[in-house]
């Protein structure tokens, strides 16, 4: 925040400071000024906005026209019965923490591939993906309304950017209890797309992590248990997140994918499994079946939509059935909308995937 001394010099002392960057994009409408264009920025010498610029605040490098503070006038009253006000001159800044990298993250370089399937095995056994592929569920799932799947969040706050920008500053926030802005948006567009299709769907909105990040897990196992116990015929459970993935120096990457012509915030599956430290996990490979025939849906309707499946030694609540599964919508350098997309893209292929069972 600008010194208020500082700020009235900008009244009487002003030094232009031409700053070249290079392109330019715009953000819902807005103009932001990139490669090769020029900024004019008017600033304070020495301890005004020049100062700001070159401090610890911003990498001037990095500057774009909508990180620059912006100073406002508000007028007030200095005494109330004699009607005179004065002008008051603040500013408000933005720290420019990193770059956002979009990025298409290939699930081509997996370490375990059968036909479609990519999957990053880390849990120290060797699995037979074709072999899961190719058998059969251990449960049946029917389009006629009753609930059968249920959709839940155990970090329900993890949230998204508001908007694109080729930068993260210290006022975009990762999580959100706002369920407009965070993935519970995902979970329900997910819902709505099966429910659309007929099938019944438990959709539980709980924001496990709104407390606490410690102890999520434990307090979303509570919910899956307390809907198997009100609903029995519930087979199938979602755990919808989004990632966090850092590029180098701090930078944010956001994976996406072209669909149709328009950006997709690519998905992953994560699943668990019965080794490491994990002994209560007995029946994963049921769990691992439907993962990799979603993988594989995923893959065969929209080629990269999909990272490689990931496959760790841990159980992520998914020994509570044999139809869980965990679902990464995007990361936090993510929009919203690019996550939105997305959820009608799993939704469509699930739907699809439980009408081929």
């Amino acid at each position: 925040m600008i010194k208020f001394k500082a700020v009235l010099r900008v009244l009487s002392v002003i030094t232009v400071v031409s700053i070249a960057v290079v392109g330019s994009v715009r953000t819902s409408g807005q103009k932001i000024l990139g490669r090769a264009a020029v900024v004019s920025v008017a600033a304070a010498a020495p301890d005004g906005l020049l100062g700001l610029l070159q401090g610890e605040n911003y990498n001037v490098g990095r500057l774009l026209y909508y990180d620059l503070p912006r100073v406002e006038k508000v007028t007030r009253p200095i005494n109330s019965n004699e009607g005179e006000s004065q002008t008051v001159v603040s500013a408000v800044s933005k720290t420019v923490l990193g770059n956002i990298i979009k990025q298409t993250l290939t699930p081509y370089t997996a370490n375990t591939v059968s036909g479609n399937v990519y999957v990053n095995n880390q849990c120290g056994e060797n699995v037979d993906i074709g072999t899961l592929l190719k058998g059969d569920l251990s449960f049946n799932v029917s389009a006629n309304g009753q609930p059968q799947i249920l959709i839940y969040h155990t970090h329900a706050t993890e949230g998204y950017m508001e908007n694109e920008s080729l930068y993260y500053k210290d006022t975009d926030e990762p999580r959100s209890t706002d369920n407009g802005k965070n993935v519970v948006k995902v979970g329900e567009i997910i819902s709505e797309k099966l429910r659309a299709a007929g099938f019944g769907v438990i959709h539980d909105k709980t924001l496990h992590d709104s407390t606490a990040f410690s102890g999520s897990y434990s307090r979303s196992a509570d919910t899956v248990n307390a809907v198997l116990k009100k609903y029995p015929d519930v087979v199938i459970a979602i755990d919808i997140h989004r990632d966090s993935i850092l590029g180098n120096g701090g930078d944010r990457v956001a994976p996406v994918v072209s669909v149709n012509g328009r950006d997709a915030a690519q998905v992953m599956l994560v699943m668990g499994s019965n080794t490491g430290a994990v002994t209560d996990h007995p029946k994963w490979r049921e769990n691992l079946k439907l993962g990799v025939k979603l993988q594989n849906c995923f893959e065969t309707s929209y080629p990269q939509f999909a990272r490689a499946l990931l496959l760790r030694s841990s159980r992520y609540n998914q020994n509570l059935t044999t139809g869980s599964i965990l679902i990464e919508v995007g990361s936090d350098a993510n929009t919203l909308e690019q996550a939105m997309y997305s959820a009608e893209l799993v939704g469509e292929s699930l739907v699809k995937l439980l009408n081929s069972l």
